[in-house]
């Protein structure tokens, strides 16, 4: 029986690791592919800060020349642009020489003042039923709404070339509801009345809304003013040293002045022996809106301080252009008579708003808009300033509701030969002043 015999070969020692040589090598290779991207992207980056640094270095160089020129074509620079890099210590001193912004953003809180509304006597009471010259005036025969309101202002620009001499600039602002509101009722005042000039009978005379064991009523008046505004305007330096410049624009400037009046009273009937029944409803309503359109173009100067990190900066404009005025004259009576047997019964006419001044009436005037504006600014770094400053606005031609209100009532004038109430039409100014608190960034 013949036996397999089992042969045994021997293998040299270094023979057993030629197995690991491809796995060493595969090794080998990705540790290099790894550096070698490890490297490029150092190169990239290396690359990246060589590119910020040249341009860094051939801005320095180009204001250099610059400086240079104007040092060979005058005795001094002429303007703040051309100012050499020194650090004076205030925030981002330094980086305006290596960081150029060319556009800013400025957004402020507005507390101002505003022309108020003059108004004839609308509300009197006793003595004498509330005619006058007896009665006393509740409300009206005063100028309403010259409190402090709140408003904000955004502004913003951009210069057209890196140094500075040309830009563009927005602004638009508007003002909080100046609302003023006259409340009384038979409750606390017993006699109310609203006063008019009975053009028929040539005298003082009254609407009776409340009196004892005639009859009970309320009233409410409300005086409101809305003002919004703005412009865009084009800047070019005109003069300039090293610490301040002088710039001319010119641009346009638009505003909307909107102011209303209205009058609502309610009287419920109590007399027995009256001619209506008792519980009968009377109910006047008058109503006067007025608003004032500007668009007109601007020239102006705008000068500049730098004290390194403190800037004082003031505008100086004018703008001509046309004001349209529209008035709105309307007003309803309505009389409510108690069940069993309830009628409505209205009319397009109040007490003030009769069918000879009930309508829309337009008009325009050619108008004079000059504006001051003076700011403090305080540098926190390269980007963002605090600013306080104040401002003054003024228009030479405006329309308010009291100047087209017309007292008297009635038909024919026997002297005159007119119909009243009219519609005046009533030319007056209009102002705003007041201060600021803004924050501006620039980018």
């Amino acid at each position: 029986m013949n036996r397999k015999q089992s042969v045994r070969v021997r293998v040299p020692w270094w023979m057993a690791f030629t197995g690991l040589v491809p796995l060493v090598l595969l090794l080998i290779a990705a540790g290099v592919q790894a550096a070698e991207l490890r490297t490029t992207t150092h190169q990239k980056k290396s690359l990246v800060r060589q590119v910020n640094h040249k341009e860094v270095v051939a801005r320095r160089e180009r204001r250099q020349q610059l400086i240079e020129e104007e040092i060979r074509r005058h005795e001094e620079p002429l303007s703040p642009e051309f100012v050499p890099c020194e650090n004076c210590g205030a925030p981002g001193c330094q980086l305006e020489c290596q960081l150029w912004c060319g556009r800013w953003v400025r957004m402020e809180y507005l507390l101002w003042w505003r022309k108020g509304r003059e108004l004839p006597p609308l509300v009197t009471t006793d003595p004498g039923g509330g005619i006058l010259p007896a009665g006393q005036v509740l409300f009206g025969n005063e100028e309403v709404g010259r409190d402090v309101e709140p408003g904000a202002r955004i502004s913003g620009g951009y210069w057209i070339d890196d140094m500075e001499m040309r830009g563009m600039g927005i602004r638009f602002f508007a003002m909080d509801n100046a609302n003023v509101r006259f409340d009384v009722d038979s409750s606390t005042v017993p006699v109310i009345a609203r006063p008019f000039f009975d053009e028929g009978a040539g005298a003082e005379n009254a609407l009776v809304v409340a009196q004892p064991t005639l009859r009970d009523g309320t009233l409410t008046a409300i005086s409101e003013s809305r003002v919004i505004g703005g412009d865009a305007f084009y800047r070019v330096m005109v003069a300039g040293r090293p610490e301040s410049r002088l710039d001319f624009i010119a641009g346009y400037q638009a505003a909307r002045i909107d102011e209303n009046l209205s009058v609502f009273s309610t009287s419920t009937l109590t007399d027995p022996a009256g001619p209506d029944p008792v519980g009968t409803q009377i109910s006047v309503f008058d109503s006067i809106d007025v608003r004032n359109e500007y668009h007109a173009g601007l020239v102006g100067l705008i000068w500049q301080y730098d004290s390194c990190g403190w800037k004082i900066e003031s505008m100086a404009k004018v703008a001509f252009g046309n004001m349209q005025h529209t008035v709105q004259i309307g007003g309803v009576t309505t009389t409510i008579t108690p069940p069993p047997a309830p009628t409505i019964v209205s009319t397009g006419t109040g007490l003030l708003a009769q069918a000879t001044n009930s309508g829309t009436f337009l008009q325009d005037s050619f108008t004079i808009s000059p504006e001051f504006n003076l700011q403090a600014t305080y540098r926190l770094n390269h980007w963002v300033d605090l600013s306080m400053g104040y401002s003054f606005i003024y228009w030479d031609r405006m329309m308010q509701p009291g100047g087209q209100i017309d007292i008297a009532s009635g038909s024919q004038s026997p002297i005159l030969g007119t119909v009243r109430p009219t519609v005046p039409l009533a030319i007056s100014d209009y102002w705003l002043h007041g201060i600021s608190l803004g924050v501006l960034s620039r980018f």
